[in-house]
């Protein structure tokens, strides 16, 4: 049985796979409903032939599903039977492509509001991997009638997740038609408090309940957004664990306004940094050089205000672009979620607090823990070379012995080769015995530690011909890497004027079966050809 599951955009969503074989209807459209799982998923076992070729529709040609493609969509084929479930998310129907933009994938929902007492239009843009089973961080964004604020969110988001460097995240962007009765930022109203309780109690709940979330959530805002953000940060009851204020403005600081107000706006942020005591959270604010004048000073205020006021709860941050009002956004966004993400396999701050500790699970057991609070994380072959690097570049060898023991433990003989490594500037003397132990074995992965090889044994030990002992040993049983290692015995013997007979065979070899490689050039053979 192969059993197929998918996300669907709407709870009332009806289902149907159609395809090439009976027991996917044969493309009969309406012949094989899938079953309902949750709202907003969708599953079938059956037994396939492969190759597999189908299709979703709601039980017509009119409304294919919108997985990859907005326009003629292609049919899904499986060559040969899959060793785990199909998982596919439909981000809308071709009946529907109102609703779906064709700047970039992610969905529009209306949704009624009982505190505004109104529709409010929201876009979902969710990772390209999205997966129920894993637990996703949600960054908001408001103002997403502004397709470019949304857009430049949305694209460093999906940019930098592809590359590892943030957590795959659900975007929110929050749609206003009428942005400054939503914010209510005026000398009537302060700010509006309706608002702030329609995405704490009406939209956050919604998102939590309908999507794959984790307990970390952002929102970024932009202009009067920016200084809407403060009162969401202020309130007792704030969901949020990190704010982004682009352009920022202290309550209207404009030269006929009342100081009164402006004066207002600055205690609240000065007795919020001197007072604050709840969970820790991040702020980021992004000022333009070229921005008005008053938002500028905004910036420079409420930097002077915490730098006066330093608080260990609040993780702060304000940075200056050469920009203006609107394209401080895209200046900016890269920076902004850096920050907010920091945190996020923050390798640096590993390595600060290993050397800082000494202590290697305690350390990974932090970074951990700090990675993981935005949601699942499990650890790529990448992420574990830095980690090794990390320990390898402290020359701790305690630390090195450490790691070893907590993630190598069945790998005696390719750590033989890296404490031979890391031993050179600490115990030369025991960098050779694990060299020595490693060439016994035989262990073919040598060829990549020749260099540090014949560092510990010529440059730091001042033993070359123990070096030449040791290539030749490897040479007998590692005829594949012969090219490089008669380059080690011909460099070592010619530079260190130590059997230059036997130096000059090897180079002869190089010479005559010289192919790109790693370690050495033609100039590099003919310069010792010249000694």
């Amino acid at each position: 049985m192969t059993t197929i599951k998918i996300s669907v955009p709407n709870e009332t969503d009806e289902v149907f796979i159609v395809g090439n074989q009976e027991s996917l209807g044969n493309w009969q459209p309406n012949k094989v409903k899938m079953k309902k799982v949750t709202d907003y998923q969708r599953e079938i076992s059956l037994n396939l032939t492969f190759p597999a070729e189908f299709k979703f529709i709601r039980g017509n040609w009119e409304s294919e599903a919108i997985i990859n493609k907005i326009y003629n969509q292609p049919n899904i084929v499986i060559s040969i039977q899959p060793n785990k479930i199909l998982q596919y998310n439909i981000q809308g129907w071709t009946d529907q492509l109102e609703s779906y933009s064709t700047y970039s994938k992610f969905l529009i929902k209306t949704l009624h509001s009982n505190i505004l007492n109104q529709d409010k239009k929201i876009y979902i843009s969710l990772p390209e991997n999205y997966s129920e089973a894993i637990k996703y961080p949600v960054f908001y964004i408001t103002d997403a009638q502004n397709l470019n604020n949304f857009e430049i969110a949305n694209q460093t988001l999906r940019q930098q997740s592809n590359f590892g460097n943030f957590p795959e995240t659900i975007l929110v962007g929050i749609y206003q038609s009428d942005r400054n009765v939503d914010f209510g930022l005026n000398d009537t109203t302060f700010y509006n408090t309706d608002f702030q309780d329609y995405i704490f109690d009406e939209l956050i709940p919604y998102i939590n309940k309908n999507y794959s979330t984790s307990s970390y959530k952002a929102i970024l805002g932009h202009s009067n957004g920016s200084e809407y953000n403060h009162f969401l940060m202020f309130a007792k009851t704030n969901p949020f664990n990190a704010f982004v204020n682009i352009s920022e403005e202290l309550h209207l600081l404009f030269p006929y306004m009342e100081q009164e107000w402006y004066a207002n706006s600055k205690t609240l942020y000065q007795n919020f940094f001197e007072n604050y005591n709840g969970k820790p959270i991040k702020l980021f604010i992004a000022s333009g050089k070229y921005d008005f004048w008053h938002r500028l000073k905004a910036g420079t205020v409420i930097d002077s205000l915490y730098r006066s006021n330093p608080n260990e709860k609040i993780t702060y941050e304000q940075k200056l672009y050469p920009a203006e009002h609107n394209n401080l956004v895209a200046k900016s966004m890269l920076d902004a979620q850096n920050f907010i993400f920091k945190d996020y396999k923050n390798f640096e701050n590993f390595s600060t607090e290993l050397s800082r500790t000494k202590n290697y699970n305690q350390s990974i057991t932090d970074f951990l823990e700090k990675t993981k609070q935005f949601g699942d994380y499990e650890m790529t072959i990448e992420d574990e070379d830095i980690i090794q690097t990390i320990v390898f570049n402290t020359k701790n060898f305690d630390l090195f012995q450490q790691w070893n023991e907590t993630e190598n433990s069945d790998n005696q003989v390719y750590s033989n080769l890296i404490l031979g490594s890391i031993l050179t500037d600490i115990d030369p003397l025991k960098a050779s015995q694990y060299f020595d132990q490693a060439i016994a074995e035989k262990d073919h992965d040598i060829y990549k530690f020749l260099p540090s090889m014949v560092y510990n044994e010529v440059l730091v030990l001042k033993k070359s011909k123990n070096a030449i002992s040791k290539l030749e040993n490897i040479l007998e049983y590692s005829p594949k890497d012969a090219l490089e290692i008669n380059y080690f015995i011909a460099k070592t013997c010619i530079e260190n004027n130590t059997d230059l007979s036997k130096g000059k065979k090897s180079l002869d070899y190089c010479n005559n079966h010289f192919i790109e490689n790693r370690y050495f050039t033609k100039d590099d053979l003919q310069k010792l050809e010249n000694k």
